[in-house]
């Protein structure tokens, strides 16, 4: 670290002095003020990422700066654990609320001391699962599980879907070959959609096994599409961790099949060069976002089990370009594109539009627009419908940690005591499934 503090703090100084910049004018360039710089250029203080490139975009370094600070997500994390022993789970309800799903293989089982056990054995399975109509009743059920998330918060809505995933699986085991391939694919769908709550509830390990076996259900069943689809949420989870490259690497192999629908190839070049923006790719990032915008002009309403998939209308790719500029340091090009995109984010994608809204306030923020930056954070904390998701809270956190810079600036010191209560309380209002429209937009409409 010491070693990285003193070279770019060097070239830091050689390129401002090559530009003719004096600290007092490179701080106005990129919002820091001129004593933190003359730190970071005598090695004292670790330049932070952000920093970095945006000293490398003001003095026209083409991510030669940059690349001198490199990103914990460059160094690849270990693997996720896999759905291995997954046939005997533990699902633990609490009279206190909580609750606790463990597979067999992890060691971490909660103890029931004293609880009476039941077992339920499957006998014969009924004709009936062969018949579509009992596939529709799975399906129905899903889009109630999603609305019950709406109601009762992404925990307490997890043992319902858990208990789907399961039954489907008992099901499709013992079903005839013509409906094992339907149960399967809505087995894979309510796993999906399990580690996307388990995300949402900050549980990140918890949201990779269920992807994980999301995929393993993919491979039984045969369908590429749900293969697809699941890589490219696990490079959605490793985004979330910070995992570039991880990210990377996922969503290229879900990318990877020229069989898989043009929104699922879509739905994944978005979270590459989301990732790529990470590592400071910029041509690299262009590229997958172009990617992107080919295969989501090309959609065909693709549907995974008669469930939608995330549909993307044709602003979220332009929130996914002003999202990547403003990680790779361009704050006024991220400021414009993400201005504009916002207004066309449906208000049915209630998640993905807070998420949008929050790095738009970010990238503000950033710029040195603080009064406007407070003003805009404001109006999105009085939103009642603002999901209370771990993912959101993080977002949350990032911002308070960047409006700390001018703690002392009234418009902060004003808006400080909500982002401190959000934090630790949460909105006011229930959480919400992101995507989900009050009356008419499909359910799992998921974006962003």
């Amino acid at each position: 670290m010491a070693n990285i503090r003193g070279v770019f703090g060097t070239e830091l100084r050689r390129r401002r002095l090559a530009a003719g910049l004096s600290l007092a004018g490179l701080g106005t360039l990129v919002h820091y003020n001129k004593s933190y710089l003359s730190k970071i250029e005598n090695g004292i203080q670790t330049p932070p990422v952000d920093l970095a490139r945006r000293c490398d975009v003001a003095l026209g370094a083409d991510g030669a700066l940059a690349a001198l600070v490199p990103h914990a997500g460059s160094a690849c994390a270990g693997s996720a654990p896999g759905p291995d022993s997954d046939d005997v789970w533990t699902l633990t309800l609490s009279n206190d609320g909580m609750n606790h799903f463990v597979p067999a293989g992890w060691r971490s089982v909660p103890t029931m001391d004293g609880a009476l056990g039941f077992s339920i054995p499957y006998r014969d399975i009924s004709a009936a699962v062969t018949d579509e109509a009992t596939c529709a009743i799975f399906r129905s059920l899903f889009h109630e599980c999603v609305r019950l998330t709406e109601i009762v918060g992404a925990s307490a809505a997890m043992p319902t879907v858990i208990a789907q995933v399961h039954v489907l699986r008992n099901l499709a085991g013992k079903a005839p070959k013509t409906a094992r391939e339907r149960l399967l694919i809505l087995a894979g769908r309510y796993a999906e959609y399990a580690g996307w709550l388990a995300q949402q509830c900050g549980d990140n390990r918890g949201a990779q096994w269920w992807t994980s076996l999301t995929t393993r259900i993919a491979v039984q069943a045969g369908i590429p599409d749900l293969d697809a689809f699941a890589h490219a949420r696990q490079a959605e989870i490793a985004l979330h961790e910070d995992n570039a490259i991880r990210s990377v690497l996922l969503a290229q192999h879900a990318q990877r099949d020229s069989r898989i629908r043009p929104r699922i190839r879509g739905f994944a070049a978005l979270r590459e060069a989301q990732a790529l923006a990470l590592m400071g790719a910029y041509d690299d990032c262009q590229w997958a976002l172009d990617k992107a915008r080919i295969a989501l002009e090309a959609d065909d309403g693709a549907q995974l089990g008669g469930l939608p998939v995330p549909p993307f209308g044709s602003s979220v790719p332009g929130g996914v370009t002003g999202w990547c500029m403003h990680d790779l340091g361009r704050l006024r090009d991220a400021t414009a594109i993400l201005d504009r995109e916002v207004a066309f984010i449906p208000k049915s994608y209630r998640h993905a539009a807070g998420r949008y809204q929050l790095r738009r306030v970010l990238a503000h923020a950033a710029s040195g627009e603080v009064d406007h930056a407070c003003a805009l954070a404001g109006d999105l904390l009085d939103r009642a419908d603002l999901v209370g998701s771990a993912v959101i809270r993080r977002d949350v956190r990032d911002l308070s940690r960047t409006l700390s810079r001018w703690h002392t600036h009234k418009p902060v010191r004003d808006l400080y005591p909500r982002l401190t209560a959000f934090l630790h309380n949460g909105p006011v209002s229930r959480p919400v499934h992101e995507g989900v429209a009050e009356e008419q937009a499909p359910p799992d409409s998921r974006a962003g």
